[in-house]
């Protein structure tokens, strides 16, 4: 949250990693860290989802083994990848490899979802007590950090069909909010809605409908406007809730605008007598482009 070089990403691989993207084509790689949870038992896992908390002190993922996995971001339980410590790929088989690796978690959070489900979206509130975790079953699981083991309230009936559904907290801290897909995840069945869920009484207040599936949403913190991604298999747009007394410039500037007038050049001229121009064609099939004389003219 505080190093803008750093990026934290989760893979089908069963592993967390940490980029730096000042490192971006360099030879020995943009990687920083690597995470890897640890196992119930021998197997192939997924990391479909992963955090920071607010204050960059902890690291959150979400395994599809059900758990969720919970690493510091300090030096402490990470090591060297340097030759002789570690038996890396031959390609990364330097002794001045600058990445790390970690495999035993601060805290782990066994069954916090049934195994092999898919795990949407975690994230942190911003006073770090809180942690919320979007399942593609259907549920939102709340809990308190400070016994993170044990569930505060898990909400039901949010039906998901996608693996990015997103869950997030407001500004101030007081709300936080999901998409729900529409029913049978088709927009022409009905509308599927951001629900709104108040952080301290732990109960819907509220539902807003959109068209289509609701994915991925945004509470902008300076704008204090809403961003929505929705759609379904047939398209996808975005739309903005804001407030015309609370919000801040964002699509307050646009509000006001008239719509801007048509223009001849927004429209491409249209070929009526339907020639396709290949311009790598035999010379004996080639047609002469627009605004171009033919050979020999």
């Amino acid at each position: 949250p505080f190093e803008k070089q750093t990026v934290l990403t989760s893979s089908a691989d069963g592993s967390m990693r940490v980029w730096d993207v000042n490192y971006l084509g360099n030879p020995r790689g943009a990687q920083a860290s690597v995470l890897k949870p640890q196992l119930a038992r021998p197997g192939r896992v997924q990391v479909t989802a992963c955090c920071y908390s607010p204050d960059g002190s902890m690291m959150a993922g979400a395994v599809s083994d059900g758990s969720i996995q919970i690493f510091p971001t300090g030096a402490q339980g990470f090591r060297s990848a340097s030759v002789g410590l570690v038996l890396p790929p031959s390609a990364q088989c330097h002794f001045d490899n600058h990445w790390s690796y970690a495999s035993k978690p601060k805290t782990s959070i066994k069954g916090a979802h049934p195994p092999g489900e898919t795990v949407t979206s975690i994230a942190f509130s911003r006073d770090g007590h809180t942690l919320l975790s979007r399942c593609q079953d259907g549920t939102l699981s709340v809990r308190d950090m400070r016994n993170p083991v044990k569930v505060v309230k898990t909400f039901d009936d949010l039906e998901t069909t996608h693996e990015e559904t997103c869950v997030g907290f407001s500004p101030n801290d007081d709300f936080f909010f999901t998409g729900v897909d529409a029913p049978m995840s088709r927009a022409d069945k009905g509308d599927g809605s951001l629900a709104v869920f108040s952080k301290s009484k732990l109960e819907m207040v509220r539902k807003v409908g959109v068209p289509g599936n609701c994915v991925s949403a945004l509470w902008h913190q300076r704008l204090n406007q809403v961003f929505i991604g929705a759609g379904d298999h047939r398209g996808g747009q975005t739309r903005v809730l804001y407030d015309e007394k609370k919000s801040t410039r964002g699509m307050l500037v646009c509000v006001g605008r008239k719509t801007r007038k048509e223009s001849q050049s927004d429209y491409v001229n249209i070929n009526v007598q339907s020639i396709a121009y290949t311009p790598h064609a035999l010379p004996m099939f080639q047609e002469p482009m627009p605004g171009q004389k033919a050979k020999g003219e």
